[in-house]
């Protein structure tokens, strides 16, 4: 499951975006990439990335 504040790349552009929202009854998240953009897609649509601790 998804977190605000989690760091993601987009499948489709594989650019690196921060979760700001998250619907779970729809399965969607909204994010926002690099340059102030946002853009709301499914779950199956990001990665979420590890942390490398």
């Amino acid at each position: 499951m998804f977190e605000v504040k989690d760091i993601v790349t987009v499948n489709h552009n594989k650019e690196v975006a921060k979760v700001v929202t998250v619907n779970a009854r729809y399965s969607q998240i909204e994010v926002q990439y690099n340059d102030g953009s946002y853009e709301v897609m499914g779950f199956h649509k990001v990665t979420k990335q590890e942390d490398d601790k």
